[in-house]
């Protein structure tokens, strides 16, 4: 504990913009201080505690959070007894994200998509509405803001995604795919007048990506050409798209789930399976778990209640079966969810701010944690490959990284 908090009285020292970094400093101080406390005396002890909640209100209105709920201070009890919670005990051996580990709050507006990098898990990228995309490209230096490239245009980005290599960037703005060298930003090819709900690489080669069209189509493009090498009709109005090698599945705001299959050497599109499912969809993810290919789906039920289906993958078109369902236990609805890489755990942003994670290996109850620090939805939830870090953003452009 005092190592950690050695190392970030030392990042601070040597911070080059210490009035801008102090807030988050003090922040993350006391968060590590409060994991040791010594036993006092009464008379000590109520005086500790006058101290305290003057510094709470004065972290407040530093923080600028409203009274009376310390949203992402509440975990720090004033209480010198530690409390045992079995759900958070069974959870340190699965992944436990309990500090706020650096914010960011560059953006002016919401963020569309967060991703770590796909070859190293200390960097982190962000899109926005307001036209940027922020990078930062070693979470273990403490920094105030992320560098951000400049947008080409001054419309919203709607989507990105991230090579490979993590060299190279696509991204969809309001009408135009715009392919960019990660690092110093130069546009390497501009393909105007389309407008894409969604893009991503195909990750069994990097020369094709797949983009979901507001026309109402998937497509795939080829950056050598620039042309499409394929495409394909979608139903309805599409609410989110999941790619897992060389499947995807797209979803759509009547619950329909349809899959298509991608030739990763042409670009070619197969048609594969379409299912029906009960009510919208909200957000779907795809990953390979225990030597399957799993589909999750979170659904919103008529009564208004959220819940999540994971679905198997049974052949090489994209069909699938339900293996598991389960409640979201949130009293807010969900805004956005996803897999963690290794682990079998969800992840889920919620309207009200907080941040749900669930565990797939559990048999009853599924919820295993619950992360407050938004003052807005949280809409993008991402983690590193390692998952050593997670990232949260939320509806006004905040990002919160989260480390175990």
């Amino acid at each position: 504990m005092w190592q950690d908090i050695f190392a970030v009285d030392s990042a601070f020292t040597n911070s080059s913009d210490r009035m801008a970094a102090n807030p988050l400093y003090l922040k993350r101080r006391w968060q590590l201080l409060s994991r040791r406390r010594p036993h006092y005396g009464k008379r000590m002890e109520l005086t500790r505690k006058k101290y305290l909640s003057l510094r709470v209100e004065l972290l407040k209105r530093q923080f600028k959070l409203p009274s009376p709920d310390l949203l992402s201070l509440k975990n720090l009890s004033l209480n010198d007894t530690p409390q045992e919670d079995p759900v958070n005990e069974r959870f340190v051996n699965n992944g436990s994200f309990r500090g706020v580990h650096q914010i960011f709050d560059g953006h002016s507006q919401a963020i569309t998509r967060l991703t770590f990098g796909k070859s190293s898990s200390k960097s982190l990228l962000a899109s926005s509405l307001d036209g940027n995309i922020s990078t930062v490209q070693d979470l273990r230096v403490f920094q105030t803001q992320p560098s951000f490239l400049k947008p080409s245009l001054n419309d919203g980005i709607h989507s990105f995604d991230l090579s490979e290599s993590d060299e190279v960037l696509i991204i969809a703005e309001e009408n135009s795919l715009i392919l960019r060298d990660s690092t110093s930003g130069k546009i390497l090819r501009n393909i105007s007048d389309i407008s894409a709900f969604a893009v991503r690489f195909l990750p069994l080669n990097n020369n094709f990506f797949a983009c979901l069209l507001r026309s109402g189509e998937v497509a795939v493009m080829n950056i050598s050409t620039g042309k499409f090498a394929s495409s394909s009709p979608v139903p309805g109005r599409p609410t989110s798209v999941a790619l897992l090698g060389s499947l995807l599945w797209v979803a759509n705001d009547s619950g329909v789930v349809e899959s298509f299959k991608l030739n990763p050497n042409t670009g070619k599109i197969q048609k594969g399976c379409r299912m029906h499912t009960q009510g919208p969809i909200n957000g779907m993810d795809a990953i390979s778990w225990r030597g399957n290919s799993i589909l999750l789906v979170n659904q919103r039920s008529e009564s208004g209640k959220d819940f999540f289906i994971c679905y198997r993958v049974v052949d090489d078109f994209g069909s699938i079966v339900p293996f598991k369902t389960f409640d979201s236990e949130s009293r807010s609805k969900i805004c956005s969810s996803i897999f963690a890489p290794q682990s079998g755990l969800i992840a889920a942003g919620a309207e009200d701010g907080s941040l749900v994670l669930y565990d797939l290996n559990r048999d009853g109850k599924a919820i295993v944690n619950q992360l407050h620090g938004h003052l807005e939805p949280v809409i993008a939830v991402a983690f590193s490959n390692d998952e050593a870090y997670m990232a949260t953003a939320d509806s006004s452009g905040q990002i919160i990284v989260w480390k175990k």
